[in-house]
C-alpha cells in the first residue's frame, strides 16, 4: 500500500508501494522534525534566550516547515488528494516521532546536563514554579507538541485535501 491508496479513495494501482515505504516517509521526516527541534533548542540554550518564552512559537514554525514538505516530498508534488483522517494521521505521526525523541532530549539535557537551569525555570514560572521537573517537562513538551501538530497537520491538509498544491 503506498501513500497515494492510503490517502485517497480514487488510486489506481499502478503506483502501489510497500507499507515499509510509507513507514519509512514517516521515520525520516519524524527524525528531521527532531533533528531540527533540538538543533533549535540547543541554539536558544546557547544563545541564552531559553527564558523568553515566545521563542517557543518557533518551535511551531518547524513543525510546519516538516509537515509541509513532507506532505510536498511524498506526494511528489503531483495533484494527488489527500483524504482528511489518513492525511491527519500521517502529520501526526511524523510529529510523534519527531517530537517523542525531543522531549526525552530535553528531558535528560535538565534533569542531568544542565539542572541549574530548572532553578531558573522554578523561580520564573508563572504556573508550575516548584513543580517543574524534567519528568514533567518531558510530558508537557509531548502534550504541547502534539496538540500544536494536530492542529497544523489540520490546516494543511485543508491546502492538500484538493489537490491544488503547485
Amino acid at each position: 500500500m503506498d501513500f497515494k491508496n492510503e490517502l485517497s479513495l480514487h488510486s489506481t494501482p499502478t503506483n502501489q508501494a510497500s507499507a515499509k515505504s510509507l513507514s519509512s516517509y514517516k521515520i525520516k521526516w519524524g527524525l528531521i522534525l527532531a533533528s531540527a527541534l533540538i538543533a533549535y533548542f540547543l541554539l536558544i540554550i546557547n544563545i541564552g534566550l531559553i527564558q523568553i518564552i515566545e521563542w517557543r512559537l518557533l518551535g511551531f514554525v518547524i513543525v510546519l516547515i516538516v509537515q509541509f514538505f513532507s506532505y510536498k516530498y511524498f506526494s511528489g508534488g503531483s495533484e494527488r488528494k489527500v483524504d482528511y483522517l489518513p492525511g491527519l494521521w500521517y502529520g501526526i505521526s511524523i510529529s510523534f516521532i519527531g517530537i517523542i525523541p525531543f522531549a526525552a532530549f530535553c528531558a535528560i539535557y535538565f534533569a542531568f546536563v544542565n539542572p541549574q537551569q530548572l532553578i531558573l525555570f522554578e523561580t520564573n514560572a508563572l504556573m508550575m514554579g516548584n513543580y517543574i521537573t524534567p519528568f514533567s517537562i518531558l510530558f508537557t513538551l509531548i502534550f504541547e507538541g502534539m496538540v500544536a501538530s494536530s492542529v497544523i497537520s489540520f490546516c494543511l491538509l485543508q491546502y492538500y485535501r484538493f489537490g491544488n498544491r503547485k
